[in-house]
């Protein structure tokens, strides 16, 4: 074999609950738009030295997405002690939007392990999400996140997700999202550990308010959990909360926040 190429189709997804914080495994939201991305999996065989790439519009989550992929296929080979004698390139076309690394990640780990297991689709197929996001874990990425990610894709449905635990589906809903208008390299402002655990409880019943909200169609009460994670965002990274409120909202992602509309639908 010279080279193989695989093409899917996943839909954009992105968090709409459950701000990010270092080191902390919150529930989260996450909800499909009506972007269809384009994911390009190239296998060759290795030749000299296996090469791991990801490649999208921006040089940024390009290079960000790659590095998370390498560490994820290395550890894949480590955790099932099983050698794959491939370089892997992966391209994702999202049209005019541009995505947080985080998502090229899970799009393009989601579609090389279908490729390389076989598999017509991943959410028929649990156990292997389920070996991908404790994967995620390993190599220190926020499983909670990457999971909410992989699931939201694979499903085509908006999800609710804490590590650990099974996937809340959420059937109908759908987000219009523009933007980033702004991407910001972040940090996080230490909070003494009392304080930094009220926080983390907070974020956790925004997410519980948020699937309530969903369900009833309860619009008023997003807006709120925006405002409110819009706050803790800049509380805890020193983001600007958007002028413009609802339906901005800020999407961190690792060491970058991203600043999109999001505005949650409901599908007739």
């Amino acid at each position: 074999m010279d080279e193989q190429v695989f093409s899917y189709f996943y839909p954009l997804a992105l968090p709409i609950a459950g701000l990010c914080i270092p080191r902390v495994n919150n529930p989260v939201i996450l909800a499909p738009s009506t972007t269809s991305c384009s994911v390009e999996v190239r296998l060759e065989e290795v030749a000299d030295e296996r090469y791991v790439e990801v490649m999208t519009s921006s040089p940024l989550e390009s290079s960000r997405s790659s590095k998370m992929l390498r560490k994820f296929i290395q550890e894949l080979e480590r955790g099932t002690g099983l050698s794959i004698p491939f370089s892997i390139r992966c391209r994702v076309d999202c049209g005019e939007l541009r995505a947080p690394a985080m998502y090229y990640y899970a799009a393009c780990s989601n579609a090389a392990v279908r490729v390389l297991s076989g598999s017509e689709s991943l959410a028929e197929e649990g156990y292997l999400l389920k070996s991908c996001i404790a994967t995620d874990a390993v190599v220190g990425l926020n499983p909670s996140l990457v999971g909410g990610y992989r699931y939201s894709i694979e499903l085509g449905s908006a999800v609710a997700y804490h590590y650990g635990e099974e996937p809340v589906t959420l059937r109908g809903i759908t987000v219009g999202v523009e933007g980033p208008v702004r991407v910001a390299r972040i940090r996080y402002l230490r909070e003494s550990p009392r304080i930094a655990s009220m926080i983390t409880k907070l974020i956790g019943y925004l997410v519980l308010e948020g699937v309530a909200a969903l369900r009833s169609g309860s619009y008023t009460v997003i807006s709120r959990i925006y405002a409110y994670e819009n706050g803790l965002a800049y509380a805890l990274y020193g983001l600007e909360p958007p002028a413009d409120g609802y339906p901005w909202r800020w999407v961190i992602d690792g060491d970058y926040a991203y600043l999109y509309r999001l505005e949650p639908l409901v599908r007739g």
